[in-house]
């Protein structure tokens, strides 16, 4: 199987979500003995994964629109699988649904990290083939430590995007209540990451953005994982906590409860948030047993993606038809990549 990916990785860097899934799929198709690119110079790709709609230099490689001209040009018998785990309404941005729309247009099978993805207005072709595959994370790297006790809980999260949407309402919330009469001793928080410049920790410990076994190690010494995220359709860094053994307190928004379901306590919003945190440090043992059979690993994720693969490929010739079927398809595309 021949694929390209118009997404690079970026080694051991700290950065995105998106990168690290670029090297975890590549590195298990690599394994399992496929070939992966990440151009378009070979002109007999079985499969073309989309990863970004956009072209941006220190990620993307091509474009959608070199897509839909190697497809007309080159080689029109490779299939083309978009992954969304993008939308506006995670960063309150105006243009990625839009780019996400012409991605469906010209894809033949579509990939979601979350159910939440459905219900936005991401498919501009509601016949395109849709399959739910939630992110994984790396459990070779990521793993449960042995803890020293503590007098106190020790709460963690990370985050590479600055955004304020990435939960920082609650973040704030967290360092003065870190503060209090009531918690002070009791708990500590720990920010891994980027953070807004307008914003000011002042009982919190702020560490730069780490990446894999330095940020696992880091993981390791913390107690509870915290994820206050606003509508992030499939994020990772939960998964890596949970996957560290940290139970999870996590805001019911976007995708995030989906896979966070069962390993932790969740909140709706800032005014729930301390009874929510209340109630996982009297439950804490209780999940922290239930760590342990946390699924969702890097292993199982590609496994979905190469199955997935493999059984487009058997049906392919079904997908050319589906794709002949879209009237004036070309000039649609083109127009929509022209104006969208």
């Amino acid at each position: 199987m021949k694929i390209s990916i118009n997404c690079s990785h970026k080694g051991g860097a700290a950065y995105g979500g998106g990168a690290h899934f670029v090297k975890n799929l590549s590195d298990s198709l690599f394994f399992n003995k496929h070939e992966v690119f990440f151009d378009l110079k070979q002109k007999d790709l079985d499969i073309i994964l989309i990863i970004s709609p956009r072209k941006i230099k220190s990620l993307t490689n091509y474009s959608t629109g070199q897509i839909a001209r190697y497809l007309k040009s080159t080689n029109n018998k490779a299939i083309v699988v978009h992954r969304i785990n993008e939308c506006d309404e995670r960063k309150n941005t105006n243009f990625m649904n839009k780019k996400l729309r012409v991605c469906n247009y010209l894809s033949d099978h579509t990939i979601v990290v979350s159910n939440y993805l459905k219900t936005l207005d991401l498919f501009f072709d509601n016949k395109t083939p849709v399959t739910k595959i939630i992110n994984g994370a790396n459990n070779k790297i990521f793993k449960p430590r042995i803890k020293k006790k503590k007098s106190y809980f020790s709460i963690v999260t990370h985050h590479w995007s600055p955004n304020f949407l990435k939960g920082h309402d609650i973040y704030q919330l967290l360092d003065r209540l870190c503060g209090s009469n009531k918690w002070k001793g009791k708990i500590k928080f720990t920010y891994i990451g980027n953070f807004p410049k307008n914003i000011k920790f002042v009982n919190s410990k702020i560490i730069n953005p780490l990446s894999n076994i330095y940020l696992a190690k880091e993981l390791q010494k913390h107690d509870i994982y915290l994820t206050a995220s606003n509508n992030d359709p499939g994020p990772s860094h939960h998964i890596e906590g949970a996957l560290c053994g940290l139970p999870l307190l996590y805001k019911n928004s976007g995708g995030i409860t989906e896979s966070a379901k069962g390993y932790g306590v969740q909140f709706e919003s800032a005014n729930q948030f301390e009874n929510s945190l209340s109630n996982l440090i009297q439950n804490y043992e209780k999940y922290e047993k239930k760590m342990k059979f946390f699924p969702y690993t890097k292993d199982k994720m590609c496994k979905q993606y190469l199955d997935l693969f493999k059984k487009i490929l058997i049906n392919r010739n079904n997908y050319y038809i589906s794709r002949k079927k879209k009237y004036n398809f070309w000039y649609n595309l083109f127009f929509l990549l022209k104006f969208w």
